[in-house]
């Protein structure tokens, strides 16, 4: 039995605690919010960079060993992520990343998941603009980035 019943809200709002952790005397808080917050922007971006050019390829471009390179994409799909927790950690540890940003950034930027999306966002996309951009004399880099990259933006 509690000696004290068990409340949501408090009786006395405060913010004495906010003020407390984000004073200047207690720097290593908003230091890690910093660093937080330039890790999962570094993350993101370089994890839709990737991830959409490797779609781009695999929806538009012909070449040998494509198929294949596709079924071992979507494969690491029904591979659970904890299943390879272990060997993940031996390959970073191996790699000399431990207790660095990079351990945060690196191991999730390529996702079969996200490859995926993008790829049947852009098999979908009109052949006609794709043409239209080749024959104007574009080059598929400047395609990928000027057309298809602007309509992925929804």
């Amino acid at each position: 039995m509690l000696a004290v019943p068990l409340k949501i809200f408090p009786k006395e709002w405060t913010t004495e605690n906010f003020i407390k952790i984000l004073s200047t005397t207690n720097p290593s808080f908003v230091q890690s919010l910093i660093i937080t917050f330039l890790v999962a922007a570094i993350a993101v971006v370089l994890s839709l960079a990737l991830n959409m050019m490797a779609a781009y390829v695999l929806a538009r471009l012909e070449f040998k060993g494509k198929k294949w390179l596709w079924r071992l994409c979507i494969s690491t799909m029904y591979i659970p992520g904890i299943t390879i927790l272990i060997s993940s950690f031996l390959v970073v540890n191996a790699l000399g990343m431990l207790n660095t940003m990079a351990v945060l950034i690196f191991p999730g930027a390529v996702a079969g998941y996200t490859i995926f999306f993008f790829r049947q966002f852009f098999l979908y996309t009109p052949m006609s603009l794709e043409e239209a951009a080749l024959i104007d004399g574009a080059g598929r880099f400047k395609i990928f980035l000027y057309i298809f990259v602007p309509m992925a933006k929804a």
